[in-house]
């Protein structure tokens, strides 16, 4: 899931100067937990979609925009870890260029950071 993003399905124009949202290297790291809703659409339709933000997504792994990617046991959810500079930019991705983003219920969006930085602050006492 993505965030399912892939390069050639991500619209430029959504992107902040300098390059497409895959492209930039992201300056904020953010944790989420969503669950598909599946309302409305029959199992085959479902797995089809699934399937298109399967694609998506490790195309997202691939370019490094998606730390980390998780599908829970026995539940139509998923957690992860995404890079975006801003919290603009994680509205943008979440909201249109998922393909699976009219079924998405994102219940968590968390911003975080690497434990090795907040270390070093704690080392050196928030100097």
């Amino acid at each position: 899931m993505s965030p399912g993003l892939r390069v050639d399905t991500v619209d430029a124009s959504a992107a902040p100067a300098g390059g497409t949202l895959l492209e930039r290297t992201p300056t904020m790291l953010f944790f989420f937990n969503v669950r598909v809703d599946h309302t409305g659409v029959s199992v085959d339709e479902l797995w089809d979609e699934w399937e298109k933000e399967v694609n998506a997504a490790e195309g997202a792994v691939s370019a490094g925009k998606i730390k980390s990617l998780y599908k829970v046991s026995g539940q139509r959810r998923v957690l992860g870890v995404i890079g975006a500079d801003s919290h603009d930019e994680l509205d943008r991705i979440f909201m249109a260029a998922l393909p699976m983003a009219h079924m998405l219920e994102f219940e968590e969006i968390l911003p975080i950071r690497d434990y090795a930085d907040f270390g070093n602050d704690v080392r050196a006492r928030w100097k």
